[in-house]
């Protein structure tokens, strides 16, 4: 990458980026490292950078963060000039810079297959092996680039071989920590924990790292004039409605966190004063009081509504789970509730109609960005939207001002998040619900890990005592 964080939701430090100056609000001219070289000896420059997201942009791949590129410009042999749509901020930067994989426009068009086979990097490993859906090897090449010194821990090279394992059934993980087969992960199925943790009968030979999962379940609601979710009081009657308590215990089985705010406490831009406020305690009386607000703004009764609750198949392992479990609390105030799990290919197709949908389970891994206002500006500006009022259509001109304020360099103030965060709030827009944990599982013998923002684990950058290998 160009970029990695320092730690999810952490500065922005350059990798193979040695710099960059602001040209004007949208313009930015970025100075990459002049000695900079692919696995293969192939030389980096400008013209690789502008390929390599240019290639990306062209594919459709990463359409929602790319997707504020205006322009690609090579300057000279080391500089890059980006142009944006939008006055960006330093999380929008950061989420362009850290998304696309740099890699040598000759060795790209050299391995005859666009790299599906014959991929080549800019890191310390090279790639000896490569078997679709069974396994990939890598192996230290000896030849990376950069100095030891400035190398982050998630480029380390504390290893000479690393063989990844494509396990798609989550039970055969525990399987292969148990035999030996496999020596880390970043997944393994809940029921599996125990026999691994602190008292189980292989704790001797692992040890469980818990670590707050970036993604958060929160309920969005349409705005749009379609829907009765449209009343402020029928969505703060659904919020009031909804035991999150209850949702952590009987879905997440207690692996899980209460939100205070409508974002992950992980990210960068979340204020944790958030966490001392009242956030829609679960509580019947004032849900039904909401519910009778509603009723006489309307004349609809609770009986007469149907709501019709959306999800997109593939919402992390329990979204199924968590949207019947809502819908119970939601009969439960006397609302009629429906669910529909639309396939992910028909999802986005889906909810730009206004007429399909009243609420939806939304999982904010699209926006797994480290900053909020980021995914945030993808949910609610229409500027990304062929409609009026975003993803959730909500049509609130103070309120884009607010996240247009948010979005800029100086408007990204501690103030200015907490204004937006009231102002969501207020008018119940998101509610979130609860976020979820994520476990490492390494063997003993492995001292730290090292992961990526998204929690991914780089096996070369964890450190090892061998000693303790049996």
């Amino acid at each position: 990458h160009l970029v990695e964080t320092d730690g999810f939701g952490g500065e922005m430090v350059g990798v193979i980026m040695k710099g960059y100056e602001q040209v004007d609000e949208r313009t930015f001219d970025m100075t990459i490292r002049d000695n900079v070289y692919d696995t293969a000896g192939n030389h980096i420059t400008a013209a690789d950078v502008v390929f390599s997201y240019q290639t990306d942009i062209d594919m459709g791949f990463h359409a929602g963060r790319l997707g504020v590129i205006e322009k690609l410009e090579k300057v000279d042999e080391y500089v890059v000039r980006w142009t944006f749509r939008t006055a960006p901020n330093d999380g929008d930067l950061c989420n362009v810079w850290i998304e696309s994989y740099i890699v040598s426009q000759k060795a790209y068009e050299d391995s005859g297959d666009e790299m599906a086979m014959k991929a080549v990097g800019t890191t310390p490993y090279q790639l000896v092996e490569y078997i679709p859906g069974t396994s990939l090897t890598l192996e230290r090449s000896g030849k990376y680039w950069q100095d030891a010194a400035e190398t982050m821990d998630l480029y380390g090279s504390n290893v000479d071989v690393i063989n990844f394992k494509f396990v798609t059934d989550i039970s055969q993980i525990a399987t292969g920590l148990k035999t030996g087969e496999l020596d880390m992960t970043n997944t393994i199925a809940a029921m599996d924990l125990p026999a691994f943790s602190e008292g189980g009968e292989y704790a001797d030979r692992y040890t469980v790292v818990e670590e707050k999962a970036n993604p958060a379940y929160m309920m969005m609601f349409n705005c749009s004039e379609t829907s009765p979710c449209s009343n402020v009081n029928l969505r703060k009657a659904i919020a009031y409605g909804i035991n999150s308590d209850q949702l952590l215990s009987s879905v997440l089985g207690g692996a899980g966190f209460r939100l205070n705010a409508f974002g992950n406490s992980k990210y960068g831009d979340y204020n944790p004063d958030w966490n001392k406020d009242g956030y829609f305690e679960y509580d019947l009386d004032t849900a039904k009081e909401y519910l009778r607000k509603f009723t006489d703004e309307t004349g609809m009764q609770p009986g007469d509504v149907t709501l019709k609750l959306v999800l997109k198949d593939g919402t992390y392992t329990l979204g199924q789970e968590m949207t019947q479990a809502i819908q119970g609390f939601l009969m439960a105030l006397g609302l009629t509730v429906t669910i529909d799990v639309r396939p992910e290919n028909s999802y986005t197709d889906f909810i730009n109609d206004p007429a399909n949908w009243d609420c939806g389970l939304l999982c904010d891994n699209g926006a797994s960005t480290d900053f909020l206002i980021s995914w945030v500006q993808n949910v609610f500006l229409p500027d990304y939207y062929n409609h009026e009022g975003g993803q959730t259509f909500v049509v609130d001109e103070p309120f884009f001002e607010l996240i247009n304020e948010c979005r800029t360099m100086s408007g990204h103030t501690t103030e200015n998040m907490n204004r937006l965060n009231d102002h969501i709030n207020e008018n119940c827009y998101l509610y979130g619900l609860c976020g979820f944990y994520e476990y490492f599982v390494t063997a003993n013998w492995i001292t730290s890990v090292a992961h990526e923002n998204r929690n991914c684990i780089a096996p070369g950058g964890c450190t090892y005592d061998w000693s303790l290998k049996k």
